[in-house]
């Protein structure tokens, strides 16, 4: 009989918390399991909110041009290693839309 193998973190919900939670926990090494109640990541921007416009605007919008400053107000994207930033586009890539639809978060 195989030994059960232990997690080393366990993460509830994958919504962009859980989802960013878990890269990281993964580009570790770590041994995590993430639990979601519905049947997709980020299934809460499925339906809300209700006016299905994100509240935090797209930071090209921000009028500033350091990148600390629309890092910091960049609510939206994911964040990801900076040796992954050839495979991983930022939020602002993927509409011009100052409060974007959270149809593109799914």
């Amino acid at each position: 009989m195989q030994k059960p193998q232990l997690l080393d973190t366990i993460i509830v919900g994958a919504g962009p918390a859980g989802v960013q939670f878990a890269y990281f926990q993964q580009n570790l090494g770590r041994n995590y399991v993430c639990l979601e109640a519905s049947s997709a990541p980020g299934h809460f921007f499925a339906r809300f909110p209700r006016h299905r416009y994100l509240i935090s605007i797209n930071k090209k919008h921000t009028g500033f041009t350091d990148p600390e400053i629309n890092l910091r107000w960049d609510w939206n994207s994911l964040l990801v290693d900076e040796s992954d930033y050839k495979t991983h586009k930022p939020f602002g890539d993927f509409t011009e839309d100052y409060f974007p639809n959270a149809d593109f978060v799914v």
